[in-house]
């Protein structure tokens, strides 16, 4: 403020707070009659120099509350609850207990769930140990021909049966010609009823047979010879046995059959058929380069339209999809329309 404090000020600001007039009211005020500049944080300090801050009202007489008189309380005296470890004494009582219901009623000074607790502890002790003693092996006949040897486990590992992978392998060493799908039919007829123990030992056996058989090497000389002929009859077959649309299906369908479709598909086996395209791709007849040159055409059209397919959305294909049913069912009509009226007219006609 730019005025110094006097004594009609203060007793104008005191006036003015007992009245209970707001400071913002008291501020106008104030400044218009000393013109002055005060502001509303130097009302507030000299407020409360002054002690008028707050409005002082005469506080209401209040007698006093007599509290009633609490009769002594008698605390009752409990023993203290035994924490820590179990002796031997009250361990061999919770032996003895023969339910939780008595080893909670045993007399001892623990908590119940302290109690119940180790109970269960010992409980699980006692029977681990009693199954350690009891592992003793017993025999059951299941059959009069063999005895099964059983333990607390179960079945013993020589008598389980064996697996699928230990009978392929014993079948490889015993039947070596066996093609893939006839071993599979003798694992599938021998599974579960031969055990572990006796594909073992013929496992063993055919290994031991093996080992003992010794070719002289003219024998073996003879058999790579007779392996490395050249084999005429599949190779006269692979060339008179195709047709020109045969050729063709080769050169455009052969990637897109599997080895069983293209087998089923030309009857014939699967190296025949390769080979038949090696010949086709490698050939400089005439007659195969223009072949060669209509599979490429279709080749290309396929991929076209593959990738056309790809950048089209769904809906646009969804779209594509119903107008070709449409136009089908058209066609189909047509088509039985064209056939009534040749019905007709063949009757006209009297044929």
């Amino acid at each position: 403020m730019n005025k110094k404090w006097t004594k009609e000020m203060e007793a104008y600001i005191i006036v003015k707070r007992s009245m209970k007039v707001p400071y913002k009211k008291l501020l106008i005020s104030f400044n218009n009659k000393f013109m002055a500049d005060a502001s509303l944080s130097d009302l507030h300090q000299k407020a409360f120099k002054l002690g008028v801050t707050k409005p002082t009202a005469p506080k209401p007489y209040r007698k006093k509350k007599t509290l009633p008189v609490k009769s002594p309380v008698v605390v009752k005296k409990t023993k203290k609850v035994v924490t820590g470890k179990y002796s031997k004494k009250e361990i061999e009582i919770l032996l003895n207990c023969k339910s939780v219901e008595e080893a909670k009623n045993s007399g001892l000074n623990r908590k119940e769930s302290s109690l119940v607790q180790k109970y269960y502890s010992l409980k699980r002790k006692t029977t681990k140990k009693t199954t350690k003693k009891k592992s003793t092996v017993t025999k059951k006949k299941l059959n009069s021909d063999s005895s099964i040897l059983f333990t607390e486990k179960g079945l013993d590992w020589r008598d389980e049966p064996a697996t699928r992978r230990q009978l392929k392998y014993l079948l490889s060493l015993t039947n070596a010609d066996l093609g893939y799908q006839e071993r599979k039919d003798m694992v599938k007829v021998l599974f579960g009823k031969t055990t572990k123990k006796e594909a073992c030992d013929g496992i063993e056996a055919a290994l031991a047979a093996l080992d003992k058989q010794e070719l002289n090497p003219l024998d073996k000389a003879e058999e790579i010879e007779e392996y490395l002929k050249p084999q005429q009859s599949v190779s006269y077959v692979a060339e008179t046995m195709w047709t020109k649309e045969e050729d063709f299906d080769i050169l455009c369908n052969f990637y897109e059959y599997s080895i069983d479709e293209a087998r089923n598909h030309f009857n014939t086996p699967y190296s025949v058929i390769a080979s038949r395209l090696e010949s086709l791709v490698d050939s400089t007849e005439p007659e195969h380069i223009e072949l060669l040159m209509e599979a490429s055409k279709v080749i290309k059209a396929r991929k076209a339209l593959a990738a056309r397919e790809a950048k089209t959305g769904f809906w646009k294909r969804r779209k594509l999809r119903k107008q070709a049913k449409k136009a089908a069912k058209k066609q189909a009509k047509l088509d039985r329309e064209i056939a009534k009226v040749e019905k007709k007219l063949n009757k006209l006609k009297g044929e």
